[in-house]
């Protein structure tokens, strides 16, 4: 963002850079900028926030994989070299060499040198520089210097007028402040830096100490202005807050998994759907401490540190060994909890903040706005009791058009598991039904209604693809959605999950929070489908699948649910082919939109509508 130069906004987007040139180039070829490389770039005030330790830790941790590991490279000769390197020499400006020493701007005053403790342009600290000595700068990189010297390789720095020979040496130049910047609780270490050349040595037989003096205290900023992107990228999981359970299963299986890394873990050691719900939640409300509004590149970082902690919840092969895409499902669980939480509710007798703009768009898209304002908590007693009561027959029209805003309030003010327990009958497809209606305009019952036509076009449609995947003319209408679904790329098991014969409805957990299926053999063909949601039970069940799919669509609008990410697409697909509802703006899918539009559903849909025409 341009700014005026001497205007009050110059520090609000300054900038730190650091960048680094190979020490073997010749001098006239180290000043060229197509050799002068970024490394790292952050603003300032996340600087000031998190402290060099942070800022500088992935640099640093890579340069040690340069010194101890090196990196290979071709030699020309179609053969392969590891090479290794090191920091040669840093940099900076007077302000930036005033902080490689720990001297802040504010202090600077205090700093001066004592006359009787040091000499001229010389500054030393008693303090540690643990990031300038885990970088190892000059003799301490190099064990043998006769040995470098041997390879012939010479840099010559005209700046700092030190000539020193080093294999692929590396020069860290830093335009606004200094790049290794310690801190005052550091291990004690001897450097001195000369500021008439701004180099650091570790020579100790010309190390000359100076005490700081007494008034100089060395203070953490205290600015608290830095970016949320900032925030969570430096996020660390903090173990401490999940369950002592959870945290005690898990040692115990990745000792197991330590001590047999080829072998299967017993049930017992292994986590259960509670366990890693309970550990996904208290992560989510880790993230949630810093924004809602998180992006999906956290949810992978933050799933692959509990990977690369307990190793024994990655995903293996036949082999036993680990195949590294176990974060993938812990990523999906944490954006769908953190997709559940983020979906709108209101409570209208609390001061609560109002709910953000973009969260609220795409949670109602589709909706009419009067539907959401017609809530209050004032019922009447014969209205409460006939909701008590949960019998079908009460549920007339005008019963429905009385009880409206309260049902509303109870939806919206109260956890779903707290209403549903007290209030079976809002479970009554007549109910779902009826704030679906009043939400959308459309009629519950257009599913079964559009799809006899929808399935003629999918069979049809399937007859122009590869004979494996092609319909039968006497397909089920489980059959045709399980097709339109692997069109859309994603798994109708993801969303309607099957249960054997005698499963009890009481027992069951799920690792999502958002709307599902689930499937109850009940022997001879036939099943029941119930929505779940919460680990709670939303609808009272039904034997149809078009109307299971109905029931599941009609609760996320209902209960203000996003789609899950694993079928997001197949979902909004069923919303706008089936039900016909296309919003303008926002959508309840978290899948990529161009325009607007998610491009893989609106191609399936012009592929069938191209198929009806003809």
């Amino acid at each position: 963002m341009v700014v005026n130069a001497i205007g009050n906004a110059t520090a609000r987007h300054k900038m730190l850079c650091v960048y680094v040139v190979l020490g073997n180039l010749d001098p006239h070829l180290r000043c060229l900028t197509d050799n002068v490389q970024l490394v790292l770039l952050c603003k300032n005030k996340d600087f000031s926030y998190f402290g060099p330790n942070v800022i500088f830790r992935r640099l640093v941790e890579d340069l040690k994989v340069l010194e101890e590991k090196g990196i290979v490279i071709p030699d020309g000769n179609d053969m392969q070299k590891r090479v290794f390197g090191s920091v040669f020499t840093t940099m900076n400006d007077n302000l930036g060499a005033h902080q490689l020493v720990a001297v802040l701007p504010e202090n600077l005053d205090s700093a001066l040198m004592d006359p009787e403790t040091s000499t001229t342009g010389q500054i030393a600290r008693e303090d540690a520089v643990e990031t300038v000595n885990e970088v190892n700068i000059t003799q301490e990189t190099v064990e043998d210097k006769q040995e470098i010297l041997d390879l012939g390789f010479e840099i010559e720095n005209s700046a700092i007028g030190v000539d020193l020979v080093i294999e692929n040496g590396i020069i860290i130049e830093e335009t606004e402040i200094a790049n290794l910047i310690p801190t005052a609780t550091e291990v004690e270490a001897e450097h001195i830096v000369d500021t008439s050349t701004n180099h650091i040595t570790t020579d100790e037989t010309s190390v000359q100490k100076r005490k700081i003096a007494n008034d100089l205290v060395i203070e953490k900023s205290t600015k608290r202005h830095a970016t949320t992107d900032m925030k969570f990228n430096c996020f660390e999981i903090n173990w401490n807050k999940i369950s002592d359970c959870v945290l005690h299963k898990l040692n115990a299986w990745q000792e197991f998994k330590n001590t047999n890394p080829r072998q299967k873990a017993p049930a017992n050691l292994k986590l259960t759907k509670a366990d890693k719900c309970s550990m996904v939640n208290a992560i989510i409300d880790q993230l949630r401490m810093i924004s809602v509004v998180i992006h999906f590149e956290t949810f992978e970082k933050v799933s692959k540190q509990i990977i690369n902690k307990y190793s024994c919840l990655d995903e293996y092969d036949e082999s036993g060994l680990a195949t590294g895409k176990g974060y993938v499902s812990f990523k999906n669980k944490l954006i769908d909890r953190n997709g559940y939480l983020n979906r709108f509710k209101t409570s209208l007798d609390t001061g609560s903040k109002p709910v953000n703009s973009k969260i609220k768009r795409n949670v109602q898209a589709g909706t009419l706005q009067e539907y959401w304002l017609t809530t209050s908590k004032e019922c009447s007693k014969e209205i409460f009791s006939n909701l008590m009561r949960n019998e079908p027959e009460l549920l007339t029209d005008n019963f429905l058009e009385e009880s409206q805003s309260f049902v509303r309030y109870l939806m919206d003010s109260t956890p779903i598991i707290d209403t549903i327990n007290k209030f079976p009958v809002l479970r009554r497809h007549a109910m779902l039904s009826f704030h679906f209606m009043k939400a959308t305009g459309v009629d519950g019952n257009s599913m079964a209604v559009n799809f006899p036509a929808g399935k003629d076009c999918a069979i049809k449609y399937s007859q122009t693809l590869k004979s494996s995947v092609r319909l039968g003319q006497t397909a089920t209408d489980y059959e045709t959605l399980h097709f339109l679904c692997n069109q859309l790329g994603e798994k109708l098991e993801n969303i309607i999950l099957r249960k054997e014969i005698g499963t009890r409805l009481d027992t069951l957990t799920f690792d999502s929070g958002s709307p599902l299926l689930v499937e109850i053999d009940l022997g001879q063909g036939q099943s029941m489908f119930y929505v779940f949601a919460e680990q709670t039970q939303l609808t009272e069940g039904c034997s149809d699948i078009l109307v299971a799919m109905s029931e599941l669509i009609m609760s996320h609008y209902t209960y203000n649910f996003m789609y899950s990410n694993q079928a997001s697409k197949f979902l909004e697909f069923i919303q706008i082919y089936f039900f016909k509802i296309n919003p303008l703006f926002g959508s309840k899918s978290t899948a990529r939109r161009i325009n607007r539009q998610q491009r893989m559903v609106m191609k399936i849909i012009e592929k069938l509508t191209e198929v009806a025409d003809i």
